[in-house]
C-alpha cells in the first residue's frame, strides 16, 4: 500500500450473542494491534475494551437495525440494559499497513459466531480534520483527551501540580468561577495598562452564563485544572479580543510581561506562563519581519528572560492552518512556513499544535516551519483539542488554545516533582519533544512537530 494511503476496516459485534465476552476479545485485539493502528475513527474500541460504555459511540439499535440508522448514546448509567438494547456494535478503524489485515482476520476467526471483520480497498488518506467537517461529538470527550496524553501516569505518580504557579495570559479570569465551579485555587495577578484604555484588574472577568458557555481564558483555566488540579492560577489579562494593531499590542504586552518579570515572587516557587494566543495577521507589522522574524525584538527577548529566570513558557501554535484557517488570518499568514512566527516560534518556548482524540491533525492549526531567524522546528509537539466535557456535551474545547492549555497542565504537573533548578525549562522542553508519541512518521514534521505529548514517557525520561 503506498505511503499515506489508508485501509478502512471495521469490527462488527453482535452484542446479544457476544455477551460480556466482548470486552475480553477487544482487549486482546487492542493490545496486539495498538502499535500498528493509527487509531480508531471513534473512541469505541478502547472504551468497550475497558468496559466503559458511558461515552459517545456508534451503535445500531435493534429497533433500527433494519435500516441501519446510526444512533448515538452518551452517559448510559445501566450498562447491562444498555447493551441489551443494542443489536450490533461497529468499530471503524483506519489501518495504515494493509499487510496486517490477513493476520487480523485469522486472529478473530474463532469468534466468528458473534464477531465479524471486514476491510475495504485502500484509499487516499484524509490525513487531517477540520471543524464542522463532521459532528463534533464524534471526536471524543474529556476522558478521551486524557487518555491520549497518558494522564493516568501523572495520577499514578501523584502529580497534580501542587505548589506550582501558572500564569494565564489571556482576556482575563473570573476569580469566583475558578474557586467555585472549577474548584481551583486563584493566586492573584497583575493589573495591565493598555495604551488608550482603562486599566484592567486581574480576576475581574465576570462569567455571565457559566464557565461552560463563556470566555476563552476560562476555557484555558478549565483545561489546565483538568490535568493539574492543584496548581495556583494567576491572571495577566493583556490579550484583546482581537489583535488588530500588532505593534500596539506588543508594546502593551511587553510592559505587562516586564511587570511579571520584576515581581519578586518569581524568584521563589515554580512558575509556568501560558500563552494560548497568536497574532492572526501581520499586515500592521512595519517593517515586515521586525517582530515576526526578529529574535532581537524586545518582546521576543523577554522569552529568553523568562527561561533564564527558570519559568516555563508555553505557546499555542495558532489557528491559521492551510485547510480551514480562522477568518481573521492574514492573506499571507496561512499554512506551511507562514503561520508560526514571533514569540510563538521562539526557540526557548514550548509551541503546541492540535490533534483530535483519534488522533488526526486539525486542519485549522498553524503549521511549521517556524520563521528562519527563530526556531524552524515549530510546533514542538501537539495535544488533543476539539473535544467536549463529559458533564455537558455542549461545552467544547477547541483550537490550539485548548491543546496549549493541556500541554501546560502536563508541564505544571511535572514541575511538582522536578524543580527548574534540577530540570531547566530548556531541558524539560527537550524531554517533552524527545518522548512525544509519533504515529510512524519522521522525527519532526510541520503539522504535529515531534508528536503527541506523552506524560508517561516524559516521567520515565526525567532524571
Amino acid at each position: 500500500m503506498p505511503s499515506g494511503d489508508v485501509c478502512r476496516a471495521y469490527i462488527s459485534i453482535n452484542i446479544k450473542d457476544a455477551g460480556s465476552r466482548n470486552r475480553e476479545i477487544l482487549t486482546a485485539y487492542y493490545n496486539e494491534k495498538q502499535d500498528e493502528l493509527f487509531g480508531c475513527v471513534h473512541e469505541t474500541c478502547w472504551q468497550m475494551a475497558q468496559g466503559k460504555v458511558d461515552c459517545t459511540f456508534a451503535s445500531v439499535k435493534a429497533s433500527a437495525a433494519h435500516n441501519g440508522r446510526l444512533d448515538y448514546f452518551a452517559d448510559a448509567e445501566d450498562r447491562e440494559s444498555f447493551l441489551a438494547g443494542c443489536c450490533r456494535l461497529t468499530l471503524p478503524l483506519a489501518i495504515h499497513d494493509a499487510d496486517i489485515v490477513p493476520a487480523m482476520k485469522d486472529m478473530l476467526k474463532p469468534h466468528s459466531g458473534y464477531l465479524s471483520f471486514g476491510a475495504d480497498l485502500p484509499f487516499a488518506a484524509v490525513d487531517h480534520w477540520c471543524p464542522n467537517a463532521q459532528p463534533a461529538h464524534q471526536f471524543g470527550d474529556r476522558l478521551a483527551a486524557e487518555r491520549v496524553i497518558g494522564l493516568d501516569a501523572l495520577r499514578d505518580e501523584g502529580l497534580t501540580g501542587e505548589d506550582v504557579n501558572v500564569i494565564i495570559v489571556d482576556h482575563g479570569l473570573d476569580k469566583s468561577a475558578i474557586e467555585g465551579e472549577l474548584k481551583g485555587t486563584y493566586g492573584g495577578g497583575w493589573t495591565v495598562y493598555p495604551v488608550g484604555q482603562p486599566p484592567i484588574d486581574p480576576g475581574t472577568l465576570k462569567v455571565v452564563r457559566g464557565v461552560s458557555q463563556n470566555d476563552h481564558g476560562m476555557m484555558i483555566a478549565r483545561n489546565i485544572l483538568a490535568v493539574a488540579p492543584k496548581v495556583k492560577l494567576w491572571d495577566l489579562p493583556i490579550v484583546p479580543l482581537r489583535i488588530t494593531n500588532l505593534p500596539k499590542y506588543l508594546s502593551d504586552a511587553q510592559l505587562a510581561f516586564d511587570d511579571v518579570l520584576a515581581d519578586k515572587r518569581l524568584a521563589s516557587g515554580r512558575w509556568v506562563i501560558v500563552n494560548a494566543w497568536a497574532p492572526f495577521d501581520r499586515s500592521t507589522e512595519v517593517p515586515r519581519g521586525s517582530y515576526s522574524n526578529n529574535p532581537s525584538h524586545p518582546f521576543n527577548l523577554l522569552m529568553s528572560d523568562f527561561a533564564d529566570r527558570k519559568v516555563d513558557v508555553v505557546f499555542a501554535a495558532g489557528n491559521c492552518g492551510q485547510f480551514r484557517p480562522d477568518s481573521r488570518c492574514g492573506k499571507y499568514d496561512i499554512g506551511p512556513g507562514k503561520s508560526i512566527f514571533g514569540a510563538n516560534a521562539h526557540p526557548r518556548v514550548l509551541t503546541v499544535g492540535a490533534i483530535t482524540t483519534h488522533p488526526l491533525w486539525i486542519g485549522t492549526a498553524s503549521q511549521g516551519r517556524g520563521f528562519e531567524n527563530l526556531a524552524t522546528e515549530k510546533p514542538d509537539l501537539v495535544a488533543p483539542s476539539m473535544f467536549s466535557e463529559r458533564a455537558d456535551r455542549h461545552t467544547r474545547n477547541g483550537g490550539t488554545s485548548a491543546a496549549c492549555a493541556i500541554a501546560a497542565g502536563v508541564v505544571a504537573a511535572l514541575r511538582q516533582k522536578w524543580a527548574p533548578a534540577t530540570v531547566s525549562p530548556d531541558d524539560l522542553k527537550n524531554i517533552l519533544r524527545k518522548t512525544a508519541k509519533r504515529p510512524g512518521k519522521p522525527r519532526w514534521d510541520e503539522r504535529i512537530g515531534c508528536g503527541v505529548i506523552n506524560a508517561a514517557a516524559a516521567i520515565a525520561a526525567m532524571p
